[in-house]
């Protein structure tokens, strides 16, 4: 395909610059208004004139056309599934590029083939597009996939090694009951986030009355107060209790009130809270988190996060939230005032969120997994996240409203029409935060 032509660029730039130079203060809303038209040019451009553009495009994180073109190249239909593989499997293709074409491959349900197991298991290419490509595609793998997934749940890297044994876990559930139970009785020499999946395989299996094929309820709980005594590791500590509660709350409530985790009502200074800073795509973007940890100065505080591409969710430090850029304050969402135990319930979610290790998205605020055992899509159904829907799922799966309308605001439920409702780029932080939230001071 030919090189992107510069009319496309020079229209691109002068987008931006109308834009940022005569609406600097209220880009709130001509943001949303400059993601619709750069949407509506793409969708309607040629074929080659849209790949020319999207090769562009995805050449720079900081583009602020990146997600409307990742929404385009989605709904349009003149790219085949060989060409999807095709750009997924190009190592000299856009880092970005290649993403977006694993996100649009997730979304229309392909079958996973040879080619993309070869990418997967392949350790010459960066570990978070395998990352990636086993989270969005696990869905859609089958047994041909077992062999592969047992190839990497050793990976040094503990994001490709968590959901390796996640996808496993849904593919051939015996095999990972077999690894987790390894995992779980080797568990001094085992890595933070192989414990944290084990953990929640066996309490899965266990809770749902599958026979005790590797450990027996009785073994599992108390080699988990084991684990959770022995361990120096917050995350380890955090998912063991949380998982032993789907086993026996009594026994987990015990060891919380030990460990000082989760359950009782403990939120303080600004836990729970949603924090912004600037700075993203040209600086006509904001960044969103949840304040997780505070301490005696703001430059202390924890926040939870989906970082942005290449990271999975996880929590930082000020300095990196900040990555250098401008704080814009902490908000609570317009719907509530927050109540101590609403945040401390926030901060729950957000941990939960941080412990599944979920890939950062481009195309939609969340992804979910095609099955959910409720109405309501658990922290475990998540596939991908955005940092808007980061912060809107911490509030929203505890009945808190941000954004949507009066019958399907809620972005955790199962129904349809409420993922319709929070779609593509309908919603970005800047407009979450300035719209939907309710400013309470600066950061």
């Amino acid at each position: 395909m030919k090189r992107f032509k510069l009319k496309n660029l020079l229209a691109t730039i002068l987008t931006i610059f109308f834009f940022s130079s005569f609406f600097p203060n209220a880009y709130a809303a001509s943001e949303d208004q400059f993601a619709e038209a750069t949407y509506n040019s793409l969708i309607t451009q040629s074929k080659e004139d849209f790949w020319n553009t999207l090769v562009s495009i995805c050449s720079s994180a900081e583009s602020p056309s990146l997600i409307p073109a990742a929404v385009a190249f989605s709904d349009r239909s003149d790219f085949s599934q060989q060409e999807m593989i095709r750009i997924i499997t190009d190592s000299n293709a856009p880092y970005l590029l290649r993403q977006i074409a694993i996100e649009r491959y997730a979304n229309n349900n392909y079958p996973v083939n040879d080619e993309i197991y070869q990418l997967i298991s392949d350790d010459t290419i960066p570990s978070t597009l395998r990352t990636l490509l086993v989270s969005l595609l696990s869905e859609h793998m089958n047994s041909s996939a077992v062999p592969i997934l047992l190839s990497i749940v050793d990976d040094a890297d503990d994001n490709l090694s968590y959901n390796a044994i996640k996808a496993l876990e849904k593919v051939n559930p015996d095999e990972a009951l077999h690894l987790a139970t390894n995992i779980y009785k080797n568990y001094l020499n085992e890595s933070p986030a192989r414990i944290n999946i084990a953990s929640k395989v066996l309490a899965r299996a266990i809770s749902t009355d599958e026979p005790d094929l590797y450990f027996s309820k009785k073994d599992y709980l108390n080699l988990s107060q084991e684990i959770v005594t022995q361990s120096k590791s917050d995350e380890v500590t955090q998912t063991v209790i949380q998982s032993m509660s789907k086993i026996d709350s009594a026994i987990a409530l015990s060891l919380d009130r030990t460990a000082n985790v989760t359950f009782s009502s403990r939120a303080s200074g600004r836990q729970g809270y949603a924090a912004y800073r600037d700075g993203v795509a040209g600086n006509l973007n904001w960044h969103g988190a949840i304040i997780y940890g505070t301490g005696i100065t703001t430059s202390s505080y924890i926040f939870a996060q989906a970082t942005g591409s290449g990271h999975t969710t996880e929590t930082v430090n000020y300095s990196t939230f900040l990555n250098a850029k401008n704080p814009q304050g902490y908000y609570r969402p317009k719907s509530t005032s927050l109540t101590s135990s609403q945040r401390d319930s926030v901060v729950a979610t957000a941990r939960a969120l941080v412990n599944e290790r979920i890939s950062y998205t481009l195309t939609n605020p969340i992804s979910y997994s095609m099955i959910s055992t409720t109405n309501k899509y658990q922290p475990s159904d998540i596939l991908g996240i955005r940092c808007d829907g980061f912060v809107e799922y911490c509030y929203e799966y505890n009945n808190i409203k941000v954004f949507g309308s009066d019958s399907y605001w809620n972005i955790s439920l199962t129904d349809s029409r409420c993922q319709d409702e929070h779609g593509g780029f309908l919603l970005t932080p800047k407009s979450q935060a300035q719209n939907y939230m309710t400013r309470i001071g600066a950061l």
